[in-house]
């Protein structure tokens, strides 16, 4: 908690920082700066923001504003703090106990209650008492002890108690904490003088809060009978049992981004993806008059990167189209523009000749998919195949791990999802997505046939694509396909730390 605390407190040079650094790599991608001038830049940027360092962003994250990131940090750090307090050492607090008191304190089994040594009451009763400090946060809450025997006024050694004073001032000013006051004794003398202490305690420490804090307690009174804070055993277990716990919770932390809007939200970004893969498939095509193999007017393909493109939309449209299919359509719709903003940053590099900043994967596909050649049907074929299998294989190999990861850790920051593990969307991108992909292929080979320089009906273009083994040294073997996504997704789940 305290590392998010410190995060909320930079975020806004955190995202300053950040957008210099997208702005100088802007620079650099559009030739503007030489490399060596974003590497001084990026120095100079780090020293002047040295939390960049502290609290690095993903890589290839897109930083919203301050506004939406200060929203971010601040979900994560409620449910850290729901998380830590509410645990209650592992066990949950049902809203009916916590607004009725029942089940409260923490039973010892087989506690020894032996009675007060020489001195102890005395001692008790001093400022000093038996412990070194009476004020202590721990996971059940701030613990204040050392009461005197038969005493229940708080001691005004403890009221001086820096950790108390602090915690004093942080229920009255946050107005998400909800308190419950409970009073403990330890085993000794009867139980109907001991019940009175636990209240009496409880009280006393209540009157310790400020007006804002006391309207935010929702029970001040005694634990149950038989239950303590720890052992009765020793004279320090006993100095400890005579306290009071201050039971800290806050409310489930509301996001800024509900999960149950999730599939709205991130249908718009999908759509504009989907638009933006129409885009570039067509970039390829040029209207200059020609025919296609039945005599009619048509497009002519003027790069085999179409083809690869061309599947990559029709991908994107069925993903959208069929979404209901999906456990999870929100994450899947989330994902979509991240993986196709891999692919897309790639070709924009290698149309602009930056081959630096490409994985060779994407360079063997964008050098292997060239200018169409329209000599045979085996010719045809191959081209095709090579645009399908190069471009497939690096998406895939070299991108869907990174895209994975980066599309975990912001769906699930954006719709505080802690509580989902990174295997629960598993199944969308195998058993669910598989029907897509089928689909897929039936349209790319209608696509095939109209767009083919020979007059092929749609099952011949499946042939051509089935025996591509023969005609390019591997077809489009949807199993493989799967096979590399298995090892993108375990990749992943690696770098999640999962």
């Amino acid at each position: 908690m305290k590392k998010l605390e410190r995060k909320l407190e930079v975020i806004s040079r955190l995202v300053q920082g950040q957008k210099l650094i997208a702005k100088m790599v802007g620079k650099y991608r559009m030739g503007k700066i030489s490399k060596k001038q974003l590497v001084a830049s990026l120095q100079g940027i780090l020293h002047a923001f040295p939390e960049l360092k502290e609290f690095p962003f993903p890589q290839g994250y897109a930083v919203g504003s301050e506004a939406q990131e200060r929203a971010k940090v601040q979900c994560e750090l409620s449910q850290a703090r729901w998380e830590w307090f509410a645990s209650q050492s592992g066990r949950p607090v049902s809203q009916r106990a916590a607004l009725n008191g029942s089940g409260l304190g923490q039973a010892t089994s087989g506690h020894v209650c032996s009675g007060y040594k020489p001195g102890e009451i005395k001692t008790s009763k001093t400022q000093k008492g038996h412990l070194p400090v009476d004020v202590r946060l721990t996971t059940r809450g701030l613990e204040i002890a050392d009461f005197g025997v038969n005493w229940h006024g708080v001691k005004e050694s403890t009221k001086q108690e820096q950790l108390l004073k602090d915690w004093l001032s942080k229920f009255e000013t946050n107005p998400n904490y909800r308190l419950r006051i409970i009073g403990y004794s330890d085993c000794i003398g009867k139980e109907k003088n001991n019940n009175f202490l636990r209240e009496g305690r409880a009280k006393r420490v209540y009157e310790l809060l400020g007006k804002n804090a006391r309207s935010q307690t929702i029970f001040v009174g005694s634990a149950s009978p038989g239950t303590y804070i720890t052992d009765n055993s020793t004279v320090k277990g006993r100095a400890t049992n005579r306290g009071v716990v201050i039971e800290i919770y806050t409310p489930k932390p509301s996001c800024p981004y509900a999960s149950k809007d999730a599939l709205k939200i991130e249908l718009d970004a999908a759509r504009k993806t989907l638009g933006l893969s129409a885009h570039v498939a067509k970039s390829f095509l040029r209207s200059v008059g020609a025919l296609d193999a039945r005599g009619r007017f048509t497009e002519t393909i003027l790069d085999n990167k179409y083809w690869f493109a061309k599947l990559y939309e029709l991908i994107t449209y069925y993903e959208i189209a069929e979404v209901q299919r999906f456990e999870h359509p929100g994450f899947v719709l989330h994902f979509i523009p991240i993986f196709y903003n891999l692919y897309h940053e790639s070709l924009q590099n290698f149309w602009q000749g930056k081959l630096d900043q490409i994985s060779q994967l994407w360079i063997n596909h964008f050098q292997a998919a060239g200018r169409p050649s329209w000599n045979s049907v085996s010719g045809f074929a191959n081209q095709v195949l090579k645009s399908i299998v190069t471009g497939v294989a690096a998406h895939i190999q070299g991108d869907m791990a990174i895209a994975l990861e980066q599309a975990y850790r912001s769906y699930t920051m954006k719709y505080c999802l802690s509580n989902l593990r990174f295997d629960d969307f598993r199944k969308d991108f195998f058993e669910n997505n598989r029907p897509i992909f089928e689909m897929v292929q039936a349209a790319f080979f209608l696509e095939l046939s109209r767009r083919g320089p020979f007059p092929v009906r749609p099952e011949v273009g499946q042939f051509i694509i089935g025996t591509g083994a023969q005609l390019a040294g591997g077809g489009l073997d949807i199993d493989e396909v799967y096979r590399w996504r298995a090892e993108a997704w375990e990749k992943a789940k690696k770098r999640l730390g999962q």
